[in-house]
């Protein structure tokens, strides 16, 4: 039989919530109660130690990350603790021009190249990571020029480059993620970003989409949500509302 037992009450946040331990037992409740006060009892009590603080540690660490500045007042960027660069010069100055980079990762994934759409490209890694750089270098500038737009008070700004991305968030009225695309018409790059406010973004991820949808692209399947759920709850923990708490 399978035993419920309440083990601790945790203070998480202003609330508490009890933590269950779920114990098996052969035959009753007894052989719980033995467990717990016979001989064993050292090595369960270690054991609920160490849930204790990975528990604890769960719900009290604070999200590591910093807000950097690229376009004062129009573009921000993402720094996560673990990378070494803010998130918008990982893409424009290594993922997205490294060329040796590119042409591991489109020899790593030829499958996803091997249809329709991409078959201009003739499965050709080379060909693809040409592409990737060239959309890059475009799209750096159209972005400054957007964002100069966004200034003056002239279109096309970034209101009409960023996109809601629907799906999960399409209900969200603050914070919004968006994705943005590259420049040339048939593009492999994806630019991901919460909007603060009109022609006000701040870039969380981006990468390279192979497939039509995020949950079925290398590289984007694994950490686009995820960055974005992230960065959203550091926002809220670190009281950040509009541009001018950054």
């Amino acid at each position: 039989m399978l035993t419920k037992i309440a083990i601790q009450h945790l203070p998480i946040g202003k609330e508490k919530k009890t933590i269950y331990f779920q114990i098996k037992a052969r035959k009753s409740v007894t052989n719980v109660k033995n467990l717990l006060l016979g001989k064993n009892f050292p090595v369960f009590l270690l054991q609920f130690q160490r849930l204790f603080l990975i528990l604890h540690q769960k719900f009290t660490e604070k999200l590591k990350m910093d807000i950097i500045s690229i376009i004062p007042n129009r573009i921000y960027s993402i720094k996560y603790d673990d990378e070494d660069t803010a998130e918008y010069y990982r893409l424009f100055n290594k993922e997205w021009t490294d060329v040796a980079s590119l042409l591991e990762f489109f020899r790593s994934n030829p499958e996803f190249t091997e249809n329709d759409f991409w078959g201009f490209l003739g499965n050709d890694p080379e060909k693809a990571a040409a592409r990737v750089l060239e959309d890059a270098n475009m799209l750096e500038p159209h972005l400054k020029e957007l964002a100069e737009n966004s200034d003056k008070g002239e279109l096309p700004d970034l209101e009409k480059y960023f996109k809601p991305l629907n799906g999960k968030y399409g209900y969200d009225i603050k914070f919004i993620p968006t994705k943005g695309y590259g420049v040339l018409e048939s593009t492999f790059l994806r630019l991901y970003a919460i909007r603060f406010e009109k022609n006000c973004y701040l870039i969380v991820y981006g990468g390279i989409k192979l497939n039509s949808s995020i949950q079925n692209s290398p590289g984007l399947q694994e950490n686009v949500f995820q960055k974005i759920d992230k960065v959203k709850q550091y926002l809220v923990d670190e009281g950040i509302i509009d541009k001018d708490d950054i």
